[in-house]
């Protein structure tokens, strides 16, 4: 249970995260839907956790850095444990937010 809640987490996390960040593109879909069956595979989501999972690839533009999308995909097809596919989420959302502030950063500081 401890751990499908992490899971969940992790996908909230990377929402809100990227939801500043949404636009018109979009990674491949099919490689956001292999990982996010991986991580609801591995830490027995339900299909809501699903769909944020999902969205939250859907929210990542490509100049918020695509590479860290396909880079947690991967991570996450490689997870053997809910632990690792979770830490795979929050690593994303951490990069991203990383990237998100040194961007709006760059934009005060002109």
């Amino acid at each position: 249970m401890a751990s499908r809640s992490f899971a969940a987490l992790a996908f909230v996390v990377l929402s809100s995260v990227l939801s500043a960040c949404r636009g018109d593109g979009q990674p491949a879909a099919t490689a956001a839907r292999t990982a996010c069956d991986r991580v609801i595979s591995l830490c027995q989501g339900n299909d809501g956790d699903r769909r944020a999972c999902e969205q939250g690839f859907a929210d990542m533009r490509p100049n918020v850095d695509p590479e860290n999308a396909a880079r947690a995909a991967r991570c996450v097809a490689e997870a053997r444990t809910c632990g690792e596919a979770s830490g795979c989420m929050a690593g994303a959302a951490a990069r991203a937010g990383a990237s998100f502030l040194r961007d709006f950063t760059n934009g005060l500081t002109r």
